[in-house]
């Protein structure tokens, strides 16, 4: 997944991936792969365990 970056929210343009902010929707779109096929790249497991991190202190910060 080179030159790729991970935001969350919609700050850039391009390709992306949308989900609901709640980890079940982000565990079954790993499930089903459908992040690699929303992006169109390959996506290994350092870049599933990264996004899912990343996701789940989001979801902690918006919560409040």
């Amino acid at each position: 997944m080179q030159g790729a970056e991970l935001r969350l929210g919609r700050s850039l343009p391009g390709r992306g991936a949308w989900l609901c902010p709640d980890l079940t929707c982000l565990d079954s779109a790993i499930r089903r792969k459908a992040i690699p096929r929303a992006l169109r790249v390959g996506i290994g497991t350092p870049q599933i365990d990264a996004l899912r991190a990343a996701f789940v202190e989001w979801i902690g910060a918006a919560r409040g």
